[in-house]
Formats: C-alpha cells, structure tokens, sequence
C-alpha cells in the first residue's frame, strides 16, 4: 500500500510512510482539536467564574451567611483546581506528553465529582432543592466524559500523537 500524501510506502496499518506519519502526528490534529477548544473556552469560563464569586465575597460579605461564604469559597477553590490542572492539561496538549489522556481523563472525572459535590453542598447545608438545571450541568459532564474518556484510552490519532 502507498502513503496518500506521497506515494512512498506505507507503515503496515496506516496510510501514510514513516515520514509523513510522524509529520502529521508531531501536532493535535483531527478530533483532537475540539477537547482542546473546549479546554481553552472552560479556562476562559473559570476565570470569568472566579471574578465574580470573588467580587460576591468582597462586595455582600457583611451581608452573606456563613454558610453561602463557605460555599462560594468553595467553589472558588474547586474552580481554581480545575483553572490549574485544565491550564496544565493545555500544555500538555502541545509539548504532546504522553501522560496527557490519562491527565484528561482525570481532568474529565474531577469536574463531575466538582458538579456533583457542589449540588450536594448546597442541597445539605442551604437546604436548596436540586432543579432541572443541576441535572443538566452533571449530565453535560457525564455525557462529555462518556464521549472523551472512550476516545482518549481507544483513539489511535491519541496513541500516535502523545504515546510515543
């Protein structure tokens, strides 16, 4: 079988040669890029997130309860982890390190234990009922995970760009 970028002979189980396969696969590319564009919009998202929980903290604090300041700094904690690790994770994504799926994977379970554990917080210690949209948030997370988990641990693109 020839290489469909240059007529050379294929790598067995690929359609490129050895040369244009490690060009092609030196970069994110493919799917890759829409794990790493969410990345970079929920990096955005926390940072807008953590300015206004901050602003909450220090404009209402004489007026909030306790138990709402300890939930909002909370949060904010929680929103700074994901902030570091999704940072961290974007890095990755470029210096391709093959510790990234697993990174990623982890990444995906920690914001569903994050939404999952602020719904509980809020449910117990606010006495807050869990809406429709509570639901919506974790079920984006799980659905999300459900999609990203398979492909980082199956993916062959993933296993060629950062398992080396």
């Amino acid at each position: 079988m020839e290489c469909i970028k240059c007529n050379e002979q294929a790598v067995a189980e690929s359609d490129y040669c050895a040369a244009c396969e490690k060009k092609i696969f030196s970069r994110p590319g493919g799917w890759l890029w829409l794990p790493l564009t969410g990345l970079a919009f929920m990096n955005g998202t926390l940072v807008v997130s953590i300015v206004r929980a901050v602003q909450v903290l220090f404009q209402a604090n004489g007026i909030l309860d306790n138990k709402i300041k300890a939930l909002i700094y909370y949060d904010v904690i929680m929103m700074l982890i994901l902030l570091g690790v999704g940072i961290y994770i974007a890095g990755m994504f470029f210096r391709r390190k093959r510790t990234l799926p697993k990174f990623y994977i982890f990444f995906l379970i920690l914001m569903i234990v994050f939404e999952i554990s602020d719904v509980w917080m809020a449910n117990y210690f606010l006495k807050m009922t869990v809406n429709a949209d509570d639901i919506k948030r974790i079920g984006q997370r799980m659905f999300h995970a459900a999609i990203w988990i398979p492909y980082f641990l199956v993916s062959l693109r993933v296993k060629k760009t950062f398992i080396r």
